[in-house]
């Protein structure tokens, strides 16, 4: 026997479970079929949940980037409102938390710093139009007045000052730069 071939850990399972009693052999046999098919069995199950989980994975990056696309086209719809978060939150019925997350996230930019971004392009187009007073530019972006409008342009297109039109915004300095680019 000791020049045999040395059996399997399954083998010795096997014959460990094995009864020497016929009727059992085959009562055991089957428990052994079970044993295999339940493993085969649990092996897809947790094939199925990673692809499951895959899915759902990907059915929440879809669903965050619709959301963002839906922040994105409601400001630019409200350019002239006066939008805060929570406004934006209460619009898609979601937590001004997962708001600010998910943009962020998927934008690489905070809601308000887009939303600032756009009012500045649009002030930008409307001032070189040349079509609008200073203050109807102002209005229709949402701003409480020009000098608002001034200090946010001020601050957003990072100039000391600006002289736009009939509307001079000073620095400290008191010099004047035109609105470029």
């Amino acid at each position: 026997e000791s020049l045999l071939m040395p059996k399997s850990p399954l083998e010795i399972a096997r014959d460990g479970c094995m009864e020497r009693r016929p009727e059992a052999a085959e009562e055991q046999e089957q428990f052994m079929k079970n044993t295999v098919e339940l493993l085969i069995l649990s092996l897809y199950a947790s094939q199925s949940i990673e692809v499951q989980s895959r899915a759902d994975s990907y059915s929440q990056h879809l669903k965050r980037k619709k959301l963002t696309i839906g922040i994105k086209t409601y400001l630019r719809q409200n350019l002239g409102g006066h939008i805060r978060l929570e406004d934006i939150a209460k619009h898609f019925s979601y937590s001004p938390s997962t708001i600010k997350t998910v943009f962020h996230e998927e934008a690489g930019i905070s809601v308000m710093a887009y939303y600032n971004q756009l009012r500045l392009e649009r002030a930008k187009e409307l001032l070189k139009e040349n079509t609008h007073s200073v203050g109807e530019i102002a209005e229709q972006l949402g701003f409480h007045n020009a000098s608002h409008f001034c200090n946010f342009l001020t601050k957003f297109h990072r100039l000391p000052f600006l002289h736009i039109d009939n509307l001079t915004c000073l620095s400290r300095s008191h010099q004047q730069v035109g609105l470029t680019g």
